[in-house]
């Protein structure tokens, strides 16, 4: 977003966070885009930025960690993130992501390139996570892969 101005709360260009943990960094990185846009400047601006543009439950939540961060922002973040358990950057995925999704797509033929580009970027999405934590041989990526495919289609190759 192109900010010139600290947003109103509920004006549409307001950084946006729904409550859903996935959605917490991006949120978290769009109030530090503001204040950089904006020139707002120090710890203290930035949390109360954050605080802003949340639903009043969410609000009174952080608020707790805004106050025992004692102004620091670092810390704030840190904080609220334990809030949310499910996001764990290092374990975002697992071989049984991956065989959900597989299991999951290989039910359905493709019958379109919107399809098969749907497949690809879920499937990519959740292997190349696993291959860069090396979690994931590039045979079992293969085999995966494949196997995410309708059984009449795999036979057909």
């Amino acid at each position: 977003m192109n900010y010139s101005r600290i947003p109103c709360r509920g004006s549409p260009d307001t950084p946006k966070f729904s409550g859903q943990p996935e959605e917490l960094t991006d949120y978290l990185d769009d109030i530090t885009d503001l204040c950089k846009a904006t020139g707002s400047k120090g710890d203290a601006r930035k949390i109360k930025l954050a605080l802003k543009y949340v639903s009043p439950d969410v609000k009174e939540l952080w608020s707790h960690a805004a106050g025992a961060s004692n102004g620091d922002w670092e810390d704030f973040v840190l904080q609220i993130t334990r809030f949310y358990p499910e996001i764990d950057h290092d374990r975002k995925y697992s071989h049984a992501s991956l065989q959900d999704l597989v299991e999951k797509w290989s039910r359905t033929p493709m019958l379109s390139r919107v399809s098969l580009g749907k497949y690809l970027r879920d499937f990519e999405r959740i292997s190349l996570f696993l291959a860069h934590k090396d979690c994931l041989s590039s045979i079992e990526r293969n085999h995966f892969f494949l196997e995410g495919f309708h059984p009449q289609f795999r036979a057909d190759l």
